[in-house]
């Protein structure tokens, strides 16, 4: 009975450390993508003119070009589409920093611009989240896998049913 329960101990134990693992590493990736290339994207959001909106997206695209090397090809193990293909929304990212670089010549007082400023507000605030999901997704993916989408949520439920159990066995076996 008392090698039961010290494998209870030892499997919370174990769960224990990995779940705080994830949780660590979670952080980790996360703070290193928004201090690396994400706090461009951020800015670009929460600037008010077209002139910085530019300046920090030129900046997102250059960060993500010259840190390639740290980014999956795709926000996928399997069911490669080309949404989900890095390359695919890098295109789609810097039509948006080309139609800002044109916006930047029009006169500020017409009603062009202040259409195109809507019209980038509303395309940063919505459709653009989808296409930096992919972004920092492929970012995860190639530098922690192990908390990457499902894969990270498929290691946590380990970890859970592993520090489950290993309660079980110590409630059954004291």
């Amino acid at each position: 009975m008392d090698g039961m329960k010290l494998l209870g101990i030892i499997m919370m134990v174990i769960g224990v450390v990995l779940i705080i693992r994830q949780l660590v590493c979670a952080i980790s990736v996360g703070y290193h993508y928004e201090q690396e290339i994400g706090y461009n994207w951020a800015l670009a959001d929460k600037s008010s003119t077209i002139a910085a909106k530019e300046e920090h997206i030129a900046k997102f695209v250059s960060a993500i070009e010259s840190k390639r090397d740290k980014f999956a090809d795709y926000n996928a193990i399997f069911l490669k589409t080309p949404d989900n293909c890095l390359s695919n929304n890098l295109v789609a990212l810097k039509t948006l920093a080309d139609r800002l670089h044109d916006i930047s010549k029009m006169d500020e007082t017409s009603f062009a611009y202040q259409t195109a400023i809507q019209q980038i507000t509303a395309q940063e605030q919505g459709e653009a989240s989808e296409l930096i999901s992919v972004i920092r997704g492929c970012y995860v993916l190639s530098t922690s896998t192990l908390v990457w989408s499902w894969i990270g949520l498929v290691v946590t439920i380990f970890c859970l049913v592993l520090m489950f159990a290993g309660g079980i066995f110590i409630a059954i076996f004291c």
